[in-house]
Parts: C-alpha cells; sequence; structure tokens
C-alpha cells in the first residue's frame, strides 16, 4: 500500500517507473546468470512453436551448452536452482494509471509459478520443467512479442543483450515505415542507463562511458553485424550525451527472415520430446509423492532423484500417464496393507508383475465383455428386422385379394403333403411361414435385405 500511496501522489511515477521489481530478501535479485537462462527459455518457446505451452523443459547439459558452460557439476547446478528460484520468487509488478479520473490498476506476478527438478550424484540437476506465467504465455502468443535471431546474442553479455533487443526493436519500428536502409537511431544516453538498463550508473565522460561501460558491449553489437556503426555525441543543450546508431547487415537479414515473414518452428519435434522425456516422467514422480503423503496438494519446490524419474520414464514408455498413475495407486494401497512404508516411486517394483497380471485379466475380462455386448447388438438387430420383415408381409396380405392369398396356401398345402406322404400331419404354421415367403418373392420388391436393413437404421 505504500506504493499505492506513493504513485497516487505522484503520478509521474507510473509514467516513469511502470514496471516495479521485488526481489526475495533470501534468494536476491535476479543474476546475470538468471537473465541468460531466461533468453533460453524464450528460445526453446520460440522452438516449441505457436501456440506456445505453459511449461518448458531443459536437460542440464542442454542449458549448460546455452549459457556456454562446460562444466555440468555442482556448482552451476547450485546457480541454476537459485535462478530458478529467483524467477518464482521475484515480484514483478506492473502499474496502470489514469490520470483523468485518477485511478489505477497493478498487476502482479512472478516469471515462473513452479518447476521440479531431477537431480543425480552429489546434487547435480539432470533435467528440470518450469511453469511460466500465463500473462507472459499469453502475450507471446498473441504475439505481442518480437523474434531474435538467439544464434547472434548467445554469446553476448547481458547489457549487451539488453541493448540488442532496445535497438533492434526500434530500428524495426522505422524500417517499417521508410523502408530505407539509410535509416539511424538516436537515444539519449541517460535515459539508456535509467530505462534500458535498469538504473545503471550515468558516467559524466564519454571517454569513461565508451572504456569502462558500453564500449565493449557495441563493439560486441558490431561483431554480430546488429549495428553498422555507432557514436557517442554532445547533445543539443551541451549537458549529456546521445547514442547514434546505424544498423547492420544482420539487422536486415534478421527483420526479413524473423520480423516479417514472423518465421514459425523449424523443430516441431521438440515440444513432443521434453514433454515425453522429461516433463512427464517428472509429474508422474510429483504424483507419487503426493498420493504417498496423502497431500494433493504439496509443495513441489524441490528436486527428485534420477532414478525415480527414470522409472517413471519406464513406466510410460510401456503405459499411458492414467495406467501409471493407477498402478501407483495400486502399489500404495497394497504397501498398506502390510504396513510397508515405500519411501520412493520405485518401491513399487515389487507390485508390478501382479499389477501387469491384473491388468491382463481386466483386458480378456473387457474383451469378453466387448464380444458379449456385439452378440447382444446383434441379436437386437436380427430381432428388430424380423419385426420390420412382418410388418412388410403383413402389408402385402392386407393389400393382396383373399382369393390370391388362399391359392397360395393350397399350393403350398399340396406341396408339404406330397413331401410328407408317409402321414405326418403338416401344421398350419409351417404353411403360413411358406405362404409369406413366397408372398415376398412375388410381391416384396420393395421389402430390403438384412444387409440393407442395416445401413438404413
Amino acid at each position: 500500500m505504500k506504493s499505492v500511496e506513493m504513485r497516487l501522489a505522484r503520478p509521474a511515477i507510473n509514467e516513469e517507473k511502470p514496471i516495479e521489481i521485488v526481489p526475495h530478501p533470501g534468494y536476491g535479485r535476479p543474476s546475470v546468470f538468471a537473465y541468460k537462462v531466461y533468453q533460453a527459455i524464450l528460445k526453446k518457446l520460440s522452438d516449441y512453436g505457436y501456440p506456445v505451452p505453459e511449461s518448458v523443459s531443459f536437460g542440464h547439459r542442454e542449458i549448460m551448452r546455452v549459457m556456454g558452460r562446460s562444466s555440468t557439476g555442482g556448482k552451476n547446478s547450485k546457480e541454476l536452482v537459485r535462478a530458478l528460484n529467483q524467477f518464482k520468487n521475484t515480484s514483478i509488478n506492473c502499474w496502470f494509471y489514469d490520470k483523468n479520473t485518477k485511478t489505477g490498476a497493478n498487476l502482479s506476478l512472478s516469471l515462473v509459478n513452479k518447476f521440479l527438478y531431477t537431480y543425480k550424484g552429489r546434487g547435480s540437476v539432470s533435467n528440470f520443467t518450469m511453469w511460466l506465467d500465463p500473462w507472459l504465455i499469453k502475450s507471446i502468443n498473441n504475439h505481442y512479442t518480437f523474434c531474435l535471431n538467439f544464434a547472434r546474442i548467445e554469446n553476448l553479455e547481458s547489457i549487451g543483450v539488453a541493448l540488442y533487443k532496445q535497438l533492434y526493436f526500434h530500428f524495426s519500428n522505422i524500417y517499417s515505415k521508410t523502408h530505407s536502409k539509410n535509416i539511424v537511431f538516436r537515444k539519449d544516453y541517460e535515459e539508456i542507463c535509467r530505462t534500458w538498463l535498469g538504473g545503471l550508473k550515468v558516467l559524466r565522460y564519454r571517454s569513461k562511458i565508451l572504456q569502462e561501460q558500453l564500449g565493449q558491449h557495441l563493439e560486441a553489437l558490431k561483431k554480430t553485424k546488429l549495428i553498422k556503426s555507432y557514436t557517442l555525441e554532445k547533445n543539443v543543450d551541451g549537458d549529456g550525451f546521445n547514442l547514434v546508431c546505424h544498423p547492420g547487415v544482420g539487422f536486415f537479414e534478421d527483420y526479413e527472415r524473423f520480423y516479417r515473414r514472423r518465421m514459425q518452428t523449424e523443430l516441431p519435434f521438440m515440444l513432443a520430446t521434453d514433454t515425453h522425456t522429461i516433463q512427464k516422467p517428472i509429474e508422474i514422480v510429483l504424483y507419487f509423492h503426493q498420493q504417498q503423503s496423502g497431500d494433493a496438494n504439496a509443495s513441489i519446490e524441490f528436486g527428485f532423484s534420477e532414478k525415480e524419474t527414470l522409472f517413471a520414464s519406464s513406466l510410460l514408455e510401456k503405459h499411458s500417464v492414467e495406467e501409471t498413475k493407477a498402478f501407483i495407486d495400486y502399489g500404495l494401497a497394497e504397501a498398506r496393507k502390510t504396513n510397508f512404508d515405500i519411501r520412493s516411486i520405485g518401491g513399487l517394483k515389487k507390485y508390478y508383475p501382479s499389477y501387469t497380471e491384473e491388468l491382463s485379466k481386466k483386458a480378456k475380462a473387457k474383451v469378453r465383455a466387448t464380444e458379449e455386448e456385439k452378440r447382444q447388438q446383434e441379436d437386437r438387430r436380427r430381432r428388430a428386422y424380423v419385426t420390420y420383415r412382418a410388418a412388410e408381409v403383413a402389408r402385402i396380405r392386407s393389400a393382396l385379394p383373399s382369393s390370391d392369398i388362399e391359392r397360395i396356401e393350397s399350393v403350398v398345402r399340396g406341396e408339404l403333403e406330397a413331401k410328407n406322404n408317409s402321414g405326418v400331419k403338416v401344421f398350419s404354421g409351417w404353411i403360413r411361414q411358406r405362404v409369406d415367403h413366397e408372398l415376398v418373392l412375388q410381391h416384396g420388391h420393395g421389402i430390403l435385405s438384412f444387409e440393407e436393413w442395416q445401413k438404413c437404421v
């Protein structure tokens, strides 16, 4: 509420600082490492293609390779988990204010809502999945973002990445209006430090700005070919500097490839692969621990042993997610019968043979039930057809003169009596059945066969 009162008293703050970052007291402000992980997340979402999902998964070697680190040891794992906690626990407050009505609104979110990771050995992270804030996902899926060439920014420092994004965005806006390659972008140096670079210290002298602060990053941008040249010149009032940049060939190449054409993913299989090999096994292990503890909403801010997810993966290779969860429920129920205290999902292995045997019995019973249902359906259809055919024969009988029917009955009776010359009595039911058959042959051209009738009902 202090922030609200301050912004009501000084509405200009809403324009100067519309976004407020509130770090967690324990995990601290997101680090440079975390910023690089965030770029990797955006890159991975881009690889997934539109619409992007709310979750993203990485293998530890994969993320470290993207980060430019060769080691996947415990130190890097600790830094990675700390970055994940910084994503989840750093609050981002977005402030909106209407000067006319003097009313405002605030949207508070974190980049990551939750995450899960697996570890092996001495605490080395092997895989992890994170669920991003739905507002972020909605923004990406609504195309309120622009595409960047990750290959050009992956080796830049954080300040270089921030400069790259801002310059690319402003070059794009200018170029989309002028379509001239002789464009130039000019920005106040102090404003760059304050808004682009999160409050970076403003230096007084050009030499120090270039030698100690922005120079190395601008040179790095030249190597990426985003900019062709840059200068730092005095502003009109003479009390500060303007950064003046000209776009390079790399900008125009990427503008055509990403910004104008809005190219989709070249790796559509990546999402399915990550989901099946990383995310689903982790979620299965989480389900086990939630069921084992009896708390369906148990916290997930902890890691799982890689052995657990490997066992979960082996189950998912043979069974669906629903069947795997059913096995977990079955195993835990069996364990409780003998007071067997299971601490990891691997402890359910002893119950797998009996579970698969039960599955086999259920499958066979299901086959038998299906076959019986088919037989009963066939019987119902046959009886319904007999009813239909009897109604059609009755219609023919009612339409014919009685003399015609009597004539056919006489012929049929004679034939039956000739066949049964042994003196066996000819029943009236036999005669009627044969007469109905003759009526259908002679007058039932519109009566459908059983096969034809089935297609109509």
